[in-house]
């Protein structure tokens, strides 16, 4: 709209030039430049806001786009840390100590080990089937009559327990066979559920 309003104004101080005759063709000719000049600048300055917006657009997106990308690496948006605050998000452990310790869940799962896992998990526990077993005794006894289903199993072997997934109730091993957390009680890491058995 403005580049038009400027080409009539231009269009009008020519008809105007050449009305007045030679006399005022300098004070015409004059006044058309400017009226060029600024459209000029006009034009640029909305070409400028035009690629700023497209910039900052362009920043958004890439944002938005490495949000989901440590997602998938296994960090959620408000962990997305390294080093040893890694699982910061749900506990105070350092990297090491919870890769170490869900390096054990995974074996003693691996295995059969209930022995060890049942060392291991934050009682009472929620168990498939609807069972809950309130201590080491009764994980036992449910575990007897249960083993890893093999789809389960493969899964849990090919966990590396290396930047595993966290979000603030906890840390996935596999595909959610284990999830393993800190007790706000004594800030130690437990196995907090378990499934994929048989």
């Amino acid at each position: 709209m403005k580049k038009k309003v400027t080409i009539a104004l231009a269009s009008l101080m020519m008809l105007t030039m050449t009305a007045c005759g030679d006399k005022d063709k300098e004070t015409t000719t004059a006044a058309t430049t400017e009226a060029t000049t600024a459209a000029t600048v006009e034009e640029t300055t909305a070409a400028a806001e035009e690629t700023t917006e497209a910039v900052t657009e362009a920043a958004t997106t890439a944002s938005e786009e490495e949000t989901t990308e440590k997602k998938a690496e296994g960090t959620d948006s408000t962990s997305g840390t390294t080093g040893d605050d890694f699982y910061k998000v749900c506990t105070n452990a350092d990297k090491k100590t919870v890769e170490d310790f869900a390096a054990k869940a995974r074996d003693a799962y691996v295995n059969g080990d209930w022995e060890t896992l049942s060392g291991m998990i934050l009682y009472p526990i929620n168990l498939p089937d609807g069972v809950t077993a309130e201590d080491n005794y009764a994980f036992m006894d449910y575990m007897n009559s249960k083993k890893v289903t093999d789809a389960d199993k493969k899964e849990m072997e090919a966990e590396t327990c290396q930047d595993m997934f966290a979000r603030d109730q906890g840390i996935c091993l596999g595909g959610g066979q284990i999830w393993i957390g800190e007790n706000v009680d004594d800030s130690k890491l437990y196995v907090i559920s378990i499934s994929g058995l048989e």
